[in-house]
C-alpha cells in the first residue's frame, strides 16, 4: 500500500474519531459574551462591501459600520 493511502485512511479514522468523541463545531465562539449572532451576520454583511470600490458600496458599507457600531455599544453597556 502506498504511503499516501495509508495516511489518508489513518486521517480519516482520526478525524471520524474525534468527531464522534468530541463533536464538531463549525467556525470559533465569539470571544466576548455580549455578541450575538445577529452581530456576527451584520459583520458578514458588512466585510461583503468592504472591499468594493463604487460610490455605493461604500456607502453601504458606511451606514452598516455605523449600525453595527451602535448595536455593539448598546449590546457592551
Amino acid at each position: 500500500m502506498l504511503t499516501e493511502e495509508r495516511w489518508k485512511r489513518l486521517k480519516k479514522v482520526v478525524k471520524t474519531a474525534a468527531v464522534e468523541m468530541i463533536g464538531f463545531q463549525k467556525g470559533s465562539a465569539p470571544c466576548k459574551p455580549w455578541v450575538t449572532t445577529g452581530m456576527l451576520q451584520e459583520m458578514e454583511e458588512r466585510r461583503k462591501w468592504k472591499h468594493q470600490s463604487t460610490d455605493e458600496a461604500k456607502s453601504e458599507y458606511r451606514r452598516l459600520n455605523n449600525q453595527l457600531r451602535k448595536t455593539t455599544d448598546k449590546a457592551r453597556e
